[in-house]
């Protein structure tokens, strides 16, 4: 199944929703992945620009924008995803497809033009 890294702000209203109630605010979360489709697979509270880094599985792109939707909707926080592939993955890919540099191209492509979420 695809992996899915989300780089999480929280909003002003985020941070006093999740000082008032974290198991609360953590669950709903939760339930909103799992009831689109996804499973939480690993989050990160994080210090910098971000302020938690979430890892989330999902089968496909169509559940990962209703999770993405369903989370947007609570206006807690914003966020950017990112499609993942494990590196052990992409390294054997590099070397046993011919075709790999294809996929390379539209990958940086769309690394260097900015595009995401």
């Amino acid at each position: 199944m695809p992996f899915w890294v989300r780089l999480i702000r929280f909003t002003d209203e985020g941070v006093k929703r999740l000082r008032a109630d974290q198991q609360e605010f953590l669950g709903q979360t939760h339930e909103k992945i799992h009831s689109n489709g996804g499973k939480m697979v690993a989050a990160f509270a994080t210090q910098g620009v971000y302020d938690v880094v979430s890892i989330i599985e999902t089968p496909d792109q169509s559940q990962m924008d209703a999770i993405d939707q369903a989370l947007k909707d609570q206006r807690l926080y914003t966020a950017k995803t990112l499609p993942a592939i494990p590196l052990d993955t992409f390294v054997k890919a590099m070397s046993a497809d011919p075709n790999f540099g294809i996929f390379l191209e539209s990958w940086y492509s769309k690394r260097s033009s900015g595009s995401g979420r």
